[in-house]
This record gives C-alpha cells, structure tokens and sequence, in this order.
C-alpha cells in the first residue's frame, strides 16, 4: 500500500543553484535538519548516482535511531525534474519526485512523496518526513536566500 505526501514552496533563489542542491545529496545533506553523513557510492551518470546516507531521527520525538540507507537520484529532464528512490527498509520503499519551476523570479519547488509497505510503518515514516523536508526547507531559505 502506497502512502503520499505533496509539498510545495517557493524560495527567492537562482533556479539553477537550487536544482543543483537537489541534485547533488551531498549538497543537500547539509541543510537536511537528520542527515549526518552523505557519501556517493556508485556514479552511473548520466543514468544515476547513488549515495549512502546516515542519519539521526528522534521517533515520537524522543527515541533516537540512526538509519542507514542507499538512495538513487535520477535526473529526469534537466533542470526541472529529480528523483529520488530508496528501499529504506526491506518492506518501505520511497520515492520523491522534485519539479522545479521559476516563477516571477522565484523558483518553485514541488515535491510528491511515495512510500510502499506497512500503512502503519508508512504513515509514522510519512510523518517523520514531512517534518525533516520543511525543515529542510526552511534552512536554504534561511541560509541561502537573496534578502
């Protein structure tokens, strides 16, 4: 059973230095509030890279965890679509698909998760998502932004 989340903002950044946030975990793993560590091990380019990722999580906000997992990311059309996947655990699988769009001199960011499996496992790992993805947000608004 697949669970879905969308989320969308809008940030007062270049396009392209965004995009290129997104498209590099490494990049991105330093303004995501639970990423620790973000390494590449195996570039496929132009296919995909993948990455490993650590992570700190607070479950139910107090009982820590640190995951450990692979993701791909896929450049769909250059520019304008990412996609992220990874078995984040044996049974959940993820995928976020990023569109990129400029606006009025803004650029625009939605972001369509998916996560498969156990509809109870997915929708705490949904929440726990949710959470980390606008704090994310917030942090290249914060650290990045034209003012």
């Amino acid at each position: 059973m697949a669970n879905t989340l969308t989320l969308t903002d809008e940030f007062n950044i270049d396009s392209k230095l965004l995009y290129e946030l997104f498209l590099d975990l490494r990049k991105y793993g330093k303004y995501h509030p639970v990423m620790t560590d973000v390494k590449i091990v195996l570039d496929k380019s132009p296919e995909y890279i993948e990455y490993e990722i650590n992570e700190v999580v607070k479950l139910f906000g107090f009982i820590k965890m640190n995951p450990n997992y692979k993701a791909k990311v896929y450049e769909i059309e250059k520019g304008k679509h990412l996609q992220y996947t990874s078995q984040v655990k044996p049974t959940v699988f993820l995928t976020i698909d990023l569109y990129f769009s400029e606006n009025y001199g803004k650029t625009k960011v939605d972001e369509h998760i998916s996560v498969t499996g156990n509809t109870i496992i997915t929708t705490i790992f949904l929440g726990i998502l949710k959470k980390a993805h606008l704090g994310l947000f917030q942090n290249i608004k914060t650290n990045l932004q034209k003012v």
